[in-house]
């Protein structure tokens, strides 16, 4: 087997897409906050105890091990198989509905005559319609 290709990461937009977000910021001036009234040791963390990392009392952390700290981190909820359905479906028909928008918008500036964009409209999104049926 041939080794893959390793993707390399854009830093700029992971940082820009989430990092620079000012609820991230938060979490992290938070984190910062706790490490700053601790000094954890190498191979150490801060633990907040009752799993609000805002809170910082000093009552409210304590020192563990990374390992023991990521066993009682909460657990993620899965995402429900119909989540993935509706993203599944609407990431497939989306180039559809962009299509079908700018159509309407074509129409719109060309046809001066209401009567005439009220009609294409309706065809257009009745095609729309038994597309999203699946016929």
């Amino acid at each position: 087997m041939a080794p893959t290709a390793k993707r390399k990461r854009n830093y700029r937009k992971e940082y820009d897409e989430y990092h620079a977000k000012s609820v991230q910021k938060k979490r992290r001036a938070g984190r910062n906050a706790a490490n700053s009234k601790l000094k954890p040791p190498k191979g150490k963390e801060v633990h907040h105890k009752n799993g609000n990392a805002q809170d910082n009392r000093r009552s409210n952390l304590a020192v563990i091990s990374k390992t023991a700290n990521r066993r009682m981190q909460p657990k993620r909820k899965p995402r429900k198989k119909w989540d993935m359905e509706i993203v599944e479906v609407a990431t497939s028909i989306w180039p559809i509905v962009f299509g079908l928008i700018t159509l309407i918008v074509i129409l719109a500036k060309l046809h001066s005559d209401t009567e005439i964009l009220k009609e294409k409209v309706r065809t257009l999104f009745d095609l729309f319609n038994s597309i999203g049926k699946g016929k």
